[in-house]
């Protein structure tokens, strides 16, 4: 594959890529440096794409697989946003709110249902777009994420007994 028809036939998904990367991650710029990264692996394997019988899902495969891999390293060294900590008043002990609680127990979930989950509260993306971004079947993601639900009610609710 040539410069021209990588550019017509690869660089014209990158915004449905771009999409798919941040319903995967949940993060635009980490969906940016996915995106980037999957091109270049791409351009350097353009030769063999010639081959596929399908580009495009060779492509957004590479992609989820990239994506993985940048959520992988993100879970091993969390970012902390400084700007968003602050320390409770000293005189007023701080409760966290149900929903900060709710979004901490989302976080311990394993990290398929932490993905599933994800996608579907903070991007209110449908079972199908969730089922398309991951690889997964519409009954694997429907699944998971009613498992995610009963175990989000079940430990919400032994940290409110």
């Amino acid at each position: 594959m040539n410069a021209t028809e990588f550019q017509q036939r690869i660089v014209v998904m990158h915004p449905s890529m771009f999409r798919a990367a941040v319903a995967i991650l949940g993060n635009a710029d980490d969906a940016a440096d996915a995106v980037q990264d999957t091109m270049v692996k791409l351009w350097q394997n353009a030769d063999a794409l010639d081959d596929l019988t399908n580009v495009q899902a060779y492509a957004f495969a590479t992609l989820r697989n990239q994506a993985l891999d940048v959520q992988r390293r993100r879970s091993a060294h969390p970012a902390v946003d400084l700007t968003a900590v602050s320390d409770p008043p000293a005189d007023e002990p701080r409760s966290p709110s149900d929903l900060e609680v709710i979004a901490q127990i989302v976080e311990e979930l394993p990290a398929k249902y932490r993905q599933v989950t994800r996608m579907s509260i903070y991007q209110n993306l449908s079972t199908a777009e969730i089922a398309s971004a991951t690889g997964l079947s519409n009954d694997n993601v429907r699944q998971i994420l009613s498992r995610s639900r009963q175990k989000i009610k079940q430990l919400y609710q032994n940290l409110k007994q």
